[in-house]
């Protein structure tokens, strides 16, 4: 027998009703079964918040009888509660605007399937090493407008954050506008997009896996603010914009792909580390772009780089070249309408040393009046050509480039070793 509390937000009033039910491990099956979703890969001092039932300042779920405990969230007469026990919701839990929340070290808490927790407005909740929340499917945690997030796991506790059936996937840390996200220590599976930032946010020393995006975000991370991290068994590790990508650090703590989605416009100067990268759409530079040794790019069919009075800076090494990619092995990668996978204009230049270009439809067209060096690297399997002009091209030690170089097998676009 299994505790369940039914919470029901009234206004201000959040009053949960506890009793003793069978609690049913056997969830219904969902209309659209999540499992194939994933890849098969795969702030406040914490002690602060795991005190005992009964012994914090702040109104508990913990009962203080010794024999009995409940579940009951006032707010009436308290601005903060802490929450240190077991409980499962069946309804939605809303954190009514302004009021607080600490969720201690002994919590284990469930939300069952389409049940959110819902932190109104102007709230924080704080959230201490060793808590467990875990989520049926669609369930969520939201925090809406002016809301601060705090969770303070360890090495040896990191909160943990699941589905409750690995097979059903939970809807993720969703959050509002004018939100604050501080994570540090926390593990993150099954869920349809582990953390989404709405704004500058900070997330260190987790673990985010199984998930099919682990984080989404359109606003960069500042500098220290995201590090330590393993993403991994994830179908997408992250969904970002490329001006984010370039704040996310070292590539060591990423085991898969981030989606760059949708066309990119460069205006700043911008340093891509060494991932790997699936993008879907055109990526326009105005500025200075730099891409590190080791990136790998994988572009859909009509991707492509537009370099318009900016500059790509491409410098792989002998053992960790820059690689460029259509993500389909039956699709050529390139511009709609110019056909061009790396297009100069105005006086927009490049610079690309060990690098590889494949199947593009057109690998390079220069109608720039800067100049575009190529050296050291491959363009394989191009469909139309390797490369046209109208500006200044200067290519030394390209195979597969028709310039005079004696490359093997020229004829048929195939380079050998």
């Amino acid at each position: 027998m299994k505790k369940i509390c039914f919470s029901v937000a009234v206004f201000v009033l959040l009053f949960v009703a506890c009793g003793t039910h069978e609690f049913i491990e056997d969830f219904s099956e969902p209309e659209d079964s999540s499992s194939s979703n994933r890849s098969s890969s795969s702030v406040p001092s914490s002690s602060s918040l795991s005190s005992s039932a009964g012994t914090s300042s702040s109104s508990s779920l913990g009962s203080s009888s010794s024999d009995e405990e409940s579940c009951e969230l006032d707010f009436e007469l308290n601005n903060t509660i802490t929450i240190n026990t077991e409980c499962v919701y069946s309804a939605t839990v809303t954190i009514p605007d302004g009021k607080g929340i600490n969720i201690g070290s002994q919590a284990k808490l469930k939300f069952t399937d389409n049940v959110n927790f819902v932190l109104d407005g102007y709230n924080t909740l704080n959230i201490a090493e060793g808590a467990e929340l875990k989520f049926g499917e669609n369930s969520k945690l939201q925090i809406d407008i002016g809301t601060t997030l705090n969770i303070s796991g360890t090495e040896g506790k990191p909160v943990i954050l699941a589905a409750i059936d690995p097979d059903k996937l939970w809807g993720g840390i969703g959050a509002g506008s004018n939100t604050q996200i501080n994570i540090n220590h926390v593990d993150l599976s099954g869920a349809l997009t582990g953390i989404s930032f709405a704004n500058a946010g900070i997330l260190k020393n987790s673990k985010i896996h199984d998930n099919t995006y682990g984080i989404k975000s359109n606003v960069s991370f500042g500098n220290g603010n995201f590090s330590g991290n393993n993403f991994y068994s994830n179908v997408y590790d992250a969904d970002v914009r490329l001006t984010v990508a370039a704040t996310l650090g070292s590539p060591e703590q990423f085991k898969g792909m981030l989606r760059i989605n949708e066309n990119q416009l460069v205006e700043e100067e911008i340093s891509l580390p060494g991932f790997t990268y699936f993008v879907n759409g055109m990526i326009t530079v105005k500025n200075k772009l730099e891409i590190q040794a080791g990136a790998h790019f994988y572009l859909s069919e009509n991707s492509m780089f537009y370099v318009w009075s900016g500059s790509i800076k491409a410098i792989g090494k002998t053992d960790s070249l820059i690689i460029f990619e259509s993500v389909d092995e039956s699709t050529f990668w390139g511009g709609e309408t110019d056909k061009a996978a790396f297009l100069f204009i105005e006086n927009g230049s490049g610079e690309f040393q060990y690098f590889e270009v494949i199947r593009a439809e057109k690998a390079f067209v220069n109608n720039s009046s800067g100049s575009v060096t190529l050296s050291n690297g491959q363009i394989k399997d191009f469909r139309i050509s390797d490369y046209s002009t109208d500006g200044s091209f200067n290519s030394r030690g390209i195979c597969d480039l028709k310039v005079g170089i004696s490359c093997p097998d020229v004829e048929t676009n195939q380079y050998e070793e």
